[in-house]
């Protein structure tokens, strides 16, 4: 392999990354809370399809857009906690925690906030709602989903549960 190719090959191995980064994702964390990047906070049939109606976004973004996006997406304003903050290691979300931890609280499902412990693994579902009831079931996501919002989702759970890092 001459080294035109191996930059090709770098090349092409660079943009599959970007290009799933950039991919409507998200994943439940425990029943009734989710983690998720900016492109899943807008898609409308995955926000329904996980019973998703209240989002914590935390982006660096001009809050009229976003506020207009979700909208569209089907979550009302009120449901809908925005925090601009920077993807950096210098960006402070303690100042924040208090506030998100308290709103993740108000919009959770009645299933989820009577969780005493966390779920253990092959937790079923019908051990939640029913699928007539509605889920109150909360997105958190940043921009890509991998380093603001997991951050959150892993303090929520540390108050929620009384529990270490």
């Amino acid at each position: 392999m001459d080294t035109e190719e191996i930059c090709r090959n770098t090349e092409t191995d660079k943009a599959k990354k970007w290009e799933m980064a950039f991919k409507a994702r998200m994943r439940q964390v425990v029943p009734g809370l989710f983690l998720g990047n900016v492109e899943a906070s807008h898609k409308r049939d995955m926000l329904q399809e996980n019973r998703i109606n209240a989002i914590v976004s935390l982006a660096d973004a001009r809050w009229v857009w976003w506020n207009s996006s979700t909208r569209n997406a089907g979550i009302p304003e009120h449901r809908h906690k925005w925090i601009q903050c920077v993807d950096s290691s210098t960006q402070d979300l303690f100042v924040h925690m208090s506030d998100i931890c308290d709103f993740i609280d108000q919009m959770a499902s009645p299933a989820f906030l009577s969780l005493s412990s966390l779920p253990v693994e092959g937790y079923h579902e019908s051990n939640s709602e029913s699928h007539d009831e509605p889920c109150n079931a909360v997105l958190v996501h940043c921009d890509l989903g991998i380093s603001r919002s997991p951050t959150i989702i892993i303090a929520y759970l540390m108050r929620k549960f009384g529990i270490s890092y």
